[in-house]
């Protein structure tokens, strides 16, 4: 049975919606969708989701917008049991939760703004002084394609190979200065990336030697 979740205009005086606007940044990476939503007041909240971006956007500008365009920014919950209810219909997974993430994250920063707090305080509050980072390398498909497609996102060996690492363009020292400030790098050996051809094995090893000479494998 469907919650009873508040409407879309429940407040005497919503923070309307006025505009839902998506952008796949290919020179930053062609996964990548960024959402931003606006509303009356000038305010914007960002949001962002990763993989089949162009799927994610149809879903948020055929059928999430009708919902939110017009109705209170604020109401956050309301609009995520709205959706998450009726993509269960037909599948919840995948591109739909995607794009219910992107939708949440975007209305959350409006939230931030509106109250003038970072978004942890609004969630409960820290708990912590420090939260340790770590450097995900992720693999050679991630970033700027320079030529060719795309390649395939997942984890497994099926499919083609990925682009080296050499000849997506990206040399060993600049690389190494983006993780020179972390103490933790996470490396991803899979399948395709054991097909990579020897000057790419041979530019990690160089990331390394410059960021992290005493790390280990």
């Amino acid at each position: 049975m469907p919650t009873n979740y508040l409407p879309p205009l429940c407040d005497p005086k919503p923070l309307r919606i006025v505009s839902v606007e998506t952008c796949v940044p290919t020179d930053i990476w062609p996964w990548l969708l960024l959402v931003r939503i606006r509303t009356e007041d000038g305010r914007e909240g960002y949001g962002e989701t990763a993989y089949a971006p162009h799927a994610v956007a149809s879903l948020i500008h055929d059928w999430m917008a009708d919902r939110l365009i017009g109705a209170d920014a604020l109401a956050i919950e309301s609009h995520w049991r709205f959706f998450y209810e009726r993509f269960a219909n037909f599948g919840v997974r995948g591109a739909e939760l995607r794009a219910i993430s992107a939708v949440d994250v975007a209305l959350w920063d409006i939230l931030g703004k509106v109250c003038n707090q970072p978004i942890y305080r609004l969630l409960g509050g820290p708990v912590r002084a420090r939260v340790p980072a770590y450097n995900s390398c992720g693999n050679p498909a991630y970033g700027k394609v320079h030529f060719g497609k795309v390649g395939w996102p997942g984890y497994g060996s099926i499919g083609e190979a990925m682009t080296s690492m050499s000849a997506i363009g990206r040399s060993s020292e600049s690389t190494a200065r983006g993780m020179a400030d972390f103490h933790r790098v996470k490396r991803r050996i899979h399948g395709l990336m054991r097909k990579l051809d020897r000057e790419s094995r041979d530019t990690m090893r160089g990331i390394e030697s410059i960021a992290a000479p005493d790390m280990k494998n």
